[in-house]
């Protein structure tokens, strides 16, 4: 047992080692603190979304950002008649599951605060209506649509004032 505690160290200081060297990369990259700047989304996620999606360029806009990682529901239409179903889980599972469980953070944050601004007041909405897992997901697939503005435009901070007009100039 001896050994296997000793081993148990060792690999916890490799990974303090690690998250410093994390945090400085990510200290360096304009893009990551814009990222980093959006809620749900910290400096592992800002890392992932920047390797898998560089500057976002291959995507005509952010749905479809977010439909390549799997954060969109299929559709199911037939004469006119519009039916959302699931998540349709393709994609990106590890970004998938970085963004959702961001948006499940920010959501508890929310729920334990009751903070005014129209960010927190549309996720309470949204949480009202369609329960903690959706919203988790609907939240995720924001965040996702977000990324792609600040991917194309690293200049951009999220701006939590206005549910329409997130991200700002900086």
């Amino acid at each position: 047992m001896d050994s296997l505690i000793e081993e148990l160290k060792i690999l916890r200081s490799q990974l303090v080692k690690q998250d410093k060297r994390l945090a400085e990369y990510v200290k360096q990259s304009e893009v990551m603190k814009s990222l980093k700047s959006v809620p749900g989304i910290g400096p592992i996620t800002a890392l992932c979304l920047v390797a898998a999606y560089g500057d976002g360029q291959h995507f005509k806009n952010g749905r479809h950002m977010a439909a390549a990682t799997g954060l969109v529901p299929r559709q199911f239409s037939t004469g006119g008649v519009t039916r959302l179903g699931k998540i349709t889980k393709r994609g990106n599972q590890y970004l998938r599951t970085l963004l959702v469980h961001g948006g499940r953070a920010l959501l508890r944050s929310v729920l334990l605060r009751k903070s005014q601004d129209k960010h927190s007041r549309w996720v309470l909405k949204l949480y009202e209506t369609k329960g903690y897992n959706k919203t988790a997901v609907a939240i995720a697939n924001k965040n996702a649509r977000i990324a792609y503005r600040i991917l194309r435009n690293p200049e951009l901070r999220f701006c939590g004032e206005s549910a329409h007009q997130e991200i700002t100039a900086h």
